[in-house]
This record gives structure tokens, sequence and C-alpha cells, in this order.
């Protein structure tokens, strides 16, 4: 993308409103039909979300996905 950062031409999101939208994102997923076949992208959707709430950044799938490894006790670490 060319021009200027994003900083430069929006507010700052209020941080209640990104917690709302990555709670309202955890919401798509209350059965296994929800998931089923896409699992790999809620995972990566998860540490993206896990990533964003502590951090206040958004991240794509990898980043957050290298970030939530470092944080994961091993024997999650295969899930991701």
């Amino acid at each position: 993308l060319v021009g200027p950062a994003a900083e430069e031409l929006f507010d700052p999101v209020p941080e209640q409103d990104l917690f709302e939208a990555l709670n309202e994102t955890l919401t798509l997923w209350n059965s296994p039909p929800d998931w089923a076949g896409d699992e790999r992208n809620v995972v990566l959707t998860l540490s993206r979300i896990w990533y964003s709430a502590v951090t206040g950044k958004i991240a794509p799938k990898d980043v957050a996905a290298d970030w939530a490894m470092e944080r994961l006790p091993a024997q999650y670490q295969p899930v991701i």
C-alpha cells in the first residue's frame, strides 16, 4: 500500500471498541458446525485476538501466531 500511515488518517480506536470487536468475533464459534473444516483459520484468528487484546495492536495471522507460540506452553504449540 502506498500513502500515509493509517495513524495519520484515522483517530485511534477506543480500547473498549477494540475489546467489543474482539469479543464479537468469539461469538462466531458456538458449536462444531461453526468451525468444522475451518479449524486452521479459527486457531490463527484466536491468536490474533489474543495478540490484540494484550498489545492493543492489529497484526497479520503469521505475526500473531509467532507471538502466541512464544507464550504458549510447549504442549499446546503444535496446535498452532
